[in-house]
């Protein structure tokens, strides 16, 4: 079951990347996850590396001006694509400084063309007073992709800052497509026993145990653990086996 649905998360990463309806890609669900991911790093590497020196010299140039300015041009004459390439030849430091000058509608579709591979440091550098209100605007937009490709690079604070401004058909979707499926214990670690049984009750009432079942493997035993206490607290056991056993 589990690679199953980590091709699925794989063809709904691949989708966003390429901005087209998942459906079109269906056809590649037949094909395993690993082999998914590494195509589609491969788009984003040739994505991200054509014009090369442009943005290296981009990325100098905010070196030299203040962040205002830098931001000010981001928005007037780069646009969100451009601003998200050259994001990744700045100064981490520099790079937070503009991020916070950026109005937050332009701030989030700069997030949604960022490579965070690319951008790490800098992503572990935002203040939490910065993610929160993009958090919140990605998940009203539902870029579930966009928050699961970034939550990884959070700091602890801010990825619990993150997680409270999401409902939780939010957070179930995210974590389903995380990017390191090995953060879903940062994620449930972030979660207080009444959001987990939150979330445990929207699996149920929106039809998404599979999303849910399909991280199990990915948990330690102890937070496997407290899903199982949890689904005992709420009765859903008939309904969490049933699921499972599917």
């Amino acid at each position: 079951m589990s690679s199953r649905f980590d091709s699925e998360a794989e063809v709904l990463k691949l989708a966003r990347l390429l901005d087209v309806d998942p459906s079109t890609l269906a056809y590649l669900e037949k094909v395993d996850a690993e082999s998914l991911r590494t195509l589609r790093e491969g788009v984003t590497d040739m994505l991200f590396t054509i014009g090369g020196g442009l943005m290296s010299r981009l990325g100098n140039a905010a070196k030299r001006l203040p962040p205002p300015l830098v931001a000010s041009i981001c928005e007037r004459a780069f646009g969100p694509m451009l601003a998200a390439r050259a994001a990744a030849s700045t100064d981490p430091a520099k790079a937070v400084e503009i991020a916070q000058r950026l109005s937050p509608d332009f701030l989030t579709e700069v997030t949604i063309q960022l490579d965070p591979r690319r951008v790490a440091e800098i992503v572990a550098g935002v203040p939490t007073s910065l993610v929160t209100p993009v958090a919140a605007e990605l998940g009203t937009r539902r870029e579930y992709v966009t928050m699961g490709r970034f939550l990884t690079f959070l700091s602890p604070e801010a990825l619990s800052a993150a997680l409270d401004v999401l409902d939780d058909e939010a957070v179930l979707r995210t974590a389903f497509v995380l990017e390191d499926k090995a953060s879903v214990d940062k994620a449930i670690a972030a979660l207080s026993p009444e959001r987990l049984r939150g979330v445990l009750r929207c699996a149920s009432e929106d039809a998404l145990w599979p999303e849910l079942l399909s991280l199990r493997e990915h948990l330690s035993a102890e937070h496997l653990a407290g899903i199982e206490t949890a689904v005992d607290e709420i009765g859903l056991r008939s309904e969490y086996n049933a699921a499972a056993g599917a």
